[in-house]
């Protein structure tokens, strides 16, 4: 709370007046942070994931120009600081047909002046521009809510995340020895996984659940793209003359082969047997002690 004139500690006694609530600008703490912190500029950010540099601001923000026009709404040589500069003069609903403010339907909008000119009116040049800024200000790319850069940062971290996780499907050798030996896939998507929890047959949802419409929906083949098997690296327990290319791991082999609703069918019967082969030792021994002590 901000405090005003006759409430200078924003006490909530109704006989006082009322405070103003206080807002925090998330984007101006970002630019801040970022350059506490150290960050490099948005051009500087590009190029370290190997992105080339934006040379322009029009080049930055897609649009076909980066200088303010000549609006009588503006203030000629000042439009920067004008408040008008950031109007919306055109609206466009979902369907992108014109709506009104009235409407409260609107999904696009058009400003009275480029985002291009308004970032020259405040960094100048393109090379001092932040990179939160610049992220911000990028295009979309098809089909996806970020632009270049913030879809390079995001994809090497998710990489990075995935590739060392232990656990991720891909990192494991032994899921491809299941499917084959015992037809247990481990390949499935968001509709199988429905499926099989719920009494909705895979045949009725689409192929890509996210997605709905016509063009989506019961296709022939339900499954989608097949997943490309995790390749594992040759090693030294690779299979000579072997036409698997992943790794022959230890744990491949049946005999350490755990599987749901096998495993203690496996444990009992190896208990079981271990159990009759000491008791019968003990009975040679004299050793009536022998079973009770297993």
């Amino acid at each position: 709370m901000v405090p005003v004139e006759g409430n200078p500690t924003c006490s909530d006694d109704p006989a006082l007046p009322s405070c103003i609530p206080g807002v925090n600008d998330l984007g101006a703490i970002d630019i801040a942070r970022g350059r506490d912190h150290g960050m490099p500029t948005y051009n500087e950010l590009r190029r370290t994931y190997g992105l080339p540099a934006k040379k322009s601001f029009k080049a930055l923000t897609g649009e076909s120009s980066e200088a303010f026009p000549a609006d009588p709404q503006l203030t000629r040589g000042d439009e920067i600081n004008d408040p008008d500069s950031l109007d919306f003069t055109k609206l466009y609903d979902i369907n992108g047909k014109r709506t009104t403010p009235e409407a409260d339907n609107a999904t696009r909008g058009v400003r009275r002046t480029p985002v291009a000119a308004r970032l020259k009116g405040v960094y100048g040049n393109v090379n001092n521009v932040d990179a939160f800024i610049g992220m911000m200000s990028e295009p979309h790319l098809p089909g996806r809510d970020f632009g270049e850069l913030q879809l390079a940062i995001w994809q090497k971290q998710f990489q990075a995340m995935r590739d060392g996780d232990r656990f991720f499907y891909a990192n494991d050798p032994l899921l491809p020895f299941v499917r084959k030996a015992f037809g247990i896939d481990y390949r499935k998507n968001l509709g199988d996984i429905i499926a099989l929890n719920t009494d909705i047959p895979r045949r009725d949802m689409a192929r890509n659940v996210f997605l709905a419409g016509d063009d989506h929906h019961r296709a022939g083949d339900h499954r989608g793209p097949a997943l490309e098997e995790p390749k594992a690296p040759a090693g030294p327990n690779t299979r000579a003359g072997s036409s698997r290319a992943a790794t022959f791991h230890p744990a491949e082999r049946p005999v350490a082969l755990w599987l749901p609703g096998t495993a203690p069918a496996i444990s009992a019967s190896r208990s079981a047997s271990g159990r009759n082969r000491r008791s019968r030792r003990a009975r040679n021994r004299g050793d009536v002690s022998g079973e009770a002590a297993v």
